[in-house]
């Protein structure tokens, strides 16, 4: 595999003056954990429905240990869901045990983080089966072709797909944008991974902030997850539509909570493949 410096990346692809480029450390892991009261009348998940309140971050410290091992262990063989492509509604759940096609799920959210990729060539160019020419874990600080700080690099501004590739249209970012949720469904140790597609990122950020000026971290409650279709230009998209149906009480918040810090942790530099980022949704 041609390591990310030597790849070939267009002439016009300029590095930013060189820099030491570190990670952004996940703000959860240096919050202290804060108490809360219910602030709705809705139901509370039982404990037995969801390990993760069962077993106070010991799900996460047992998959840490087992990654220490050296045997190349990535999020992507976690449970993955994505949103079907082509405007179809439901989402594409893939397990060790193959893939199935839900119209639904729901869970607690774990962590969310953002991140941004950049690739010279398209999947179809060869692209999918390099590494990024550029990838920020914290979709601030580039490390690779042409790297630097992500707010100045030409690749991350709005119109900027076009002047890579002339032949697609539009007003897309080259270097693509991506939030990667963390999800505890009910009867799984392991969290789920989804990728939110750009096309869903303003709702899925409007739902958060609706949890916020309700006094609600995304951790408080249980979310179900579905899609509705919409046309965006010439084409039907999934949209996904984000709600909240169950909150928890304030011990079973404190023992996500730890979960939450622990998966925080082993995959706040998690950059998805350009394969996990271009099937997704209409991304």
């Amino acid at each position: 595999m041609t390591p990310v410096a030597q790849q070939q990346v267009p002439q016009n692809v300029a590095a930013q003056p060189a820099q030491m480029v570190v990670a952004s450390r996940p703000a959860i892991l240096d919050m202290p954990y804060m108490d809360r009261k219910k602030s709705t009348e809705l139901a509370s998940p039982a404990d037995a429905d969801y390990p993760v309140l069962q077993m106070q971050g010991n799900s996460a410290a047992a998959l840490n240990f087992n990654m220490s091992t050296g045997f190349g262990f990535s999020a992507w063989q976690l449970p993955r869901i994505k949103l079907m492509s082509g405007g179809n509604p439901g989402f594409n759940k893939m397990t060790p045990e193959g893939s199935t096609v839900v119209p639904h799920f729901g869970g607690i959210i774990l962590y969310v983080k953002d991140g941004r990729s950049f690739w010279s060539k398209d999947m179809g160019e060869g692209g999918g089966n390099l590494p990024p020419d550029c990838e920020s874990p914290d979709g601030q600080h580039g490390r690779g072709l042409p790297g630097g700080q992500c707010s100045l690099c030409q690749w991350s501004q709005w119109g900027s797909m076009a002047v890579l590739n002339p032949q697609k249209s539009g007003k897309g970012q080259a270097c693509r944008h991506t939030t990667t949720v963390f999800i505890a469904e009910p009867g799984s140790q392991l969290p789920t991974v989804m990728i939110v597609p750009p096309t869903s990122l303003k709702g899925f950020k409007q739902y958060l902030f609706q949890l916020a000026s309700n006094g609600q971290r995304y951790i408080d409650v249980v979310t179900t997850f579905q899609t509705v279709t919409q046309q965006i230009g010439a084409f039907n998209v999934s949209v996904l539509t984000a709600t909240r149906v169950q909150e928890l009480e304030n011990e079973q918040s404190k023992k996500v909570f730890s979960a939450a810090q622990g998966y925080a942790e082993m995959f706040h530099t998690v950059v998805p493949t350009q394969g996990e980022i271009s099937t997704d949704g209409g991304a």
